[in-house]
């Protein structure tokens, strides 16, 4: 048995299980991957193993696919735009879209509002997206998600259930473009980006990154060409682990008194509240509280060939983030993050595996559902 294989591991000091991830890696089959901590309200370490391509090794500016971190992103700009009055979370999505309107459904679809796409409970369809080849990208007005046949549908009433939602982030986009006149890239850039000082970060996917960009690797340890999302809101953003850290760093510096922060210590409250008591789901977050009121906030990401994810302990002023440029990454990030949550609060029951879906995958079968359902959604577009 791989002495790592097993979940809630007492392995030592920080320093001691970071020493394993090369091996880790090379189990795995993760060519590259990178990782930031935080710990006592600092970055204790940003530390980058193995390879970003044939030719180059991960550092901390190489950007990597965040797949549905993106969520969390797009809601942090949401937010700001309703602090600064230009945005109603309650106000409903029905008119926010000039060019197009909500399907017909036998629900209230004046009920569904900005708040429930942040949350998933707005009852909107499509739970995620694939990617495109470069040369077959569509416009958003052309993208299957505003499809009349195969695109958006409202499957229950809004505001009484959970239905983890891509395109409900899809129409967000959509709304901040209408409500701007900015494409959604460049408004993330100018409006959430820089200010959070995310000097590597973009969601312009037109493939000429300033900085370098992890190469997705197949199964086979093989590099693969990229594929690309005109869905940015929901999982279009480039990120690298300095990035990643700094966003961390952000609700840390939340939580300070006085400190000088993007959003309102009241947005951020808000954000990681759960919208219903028995979903795990806040505004662009997943939620786990574990014993001794130790609250967990994080979101993972998938595209083909990239894992990520981030968490933080806002009350313990400590975080992760770690991102991979392979599927096989999913299952050693459920490893880190087990183990990191371990360092953090002595343990990890396994109840809390299972919630945070760290219980390993077929890394096989990730792939090929990515991989063949992205086929099937390009051909929707032609």
């Amino acid at each position: 048995m791989f002495p790592y294989d097993d979940f809630g591991l007492n392995v030592g000091g920080v320093d001691q299980w970071l020493n394993g991830i090369p091996m880790l890696m090379k189990h795995h089959k993760v060519p590259g991957l990178a990782l930031a901590i935080w710990e006592d309200g600092q970055c204790s370490r940003i530390t980058c193993y193995g390879q970003a391509n044939p030719k180059n090794r991960v550092n901390e500016h190489t950007l990597f696919q965040a797949g549905s971190i993106s969520k969390t992103f797009t809601t942090w700009a949401v937010m700001n735009m309703a602090e600064e009055g230009s945005l109603d979370l309650q106000a409903s999505v029905e008119k926010l879209i000039p060019w197009w309107s909500i399907p017909s459904s036998p629900f209230n679809n004046s009920q569904i509002t900005i708040k429930s796409l942040l949350s998933h409970t707005g009852g909107v369809n499509i739970s995620s997206y694939l990617g495109y080849e470069k040369q077959n990208m569509p416009d958003l007005v052309d993208s299957p998600t505003f499809n009349h046949r195969h695109g958006i549908k409202i499957i229950y009433d809004p505001n009484r259930g959970f239905y983890y939602s891509g395109g409900g982030y899809t129409l967000l986009q959509a709304i901040i473009e209408s409500q701007t006149g900015m494409p959604f890239a460049e408004y993330m850039h100018h409006n959430l980006l820089v200010p959070l000082g995310m000097k590597d970060a973009t969601f312009d996917n037109a493939g000429d990154f300033e900085k370098p960009l992890a190469i997705p690797y197949s199964l086979l340890n093989r590099p693969i060409s990229p594929l690309f999302f005109v869905e940015k809101a929901a999982t279009g953003l480039y990120a690298s682990i300095s990035d990643m850290s700094k966003f961390i760093g952000e609700h840390i510096a939340n939580r300070e008194v006085d400190a000088p922060c993007f959003l309102m210590p009241s947005s951020l409250r808000m954000m990681t509240t759960r919208v219903f008591r028995k979903v795990n789901y806040g505004l662009g977050y997943r939620l786990i509280t574990f014993p001794d009121n130790n609250k967990l906030i994080y979101h993972r990401g998938e595209t083909i060939g990239y894992s990520s994810v981030f968490a933080i302990f806002p009350g313990k002023r400590a975080g992760i983030a770690i991102l991979s440029n392979s599927n096989s990454g999913h299952n050693l990030i459920s490893i880190i993050l087990s183990d990191w949550i371990s360092q953090v609060l002595g343990s990890i029951d396994e109840i809390y595996i299972k919630y945070m879906d760290l219980k390993k995958r077929n890394p096989l079968m990730s792939y090929m559902k990515y991989h063949y359902l992205s086929r099937k959604q390009q051909r929707l577009i032609h």
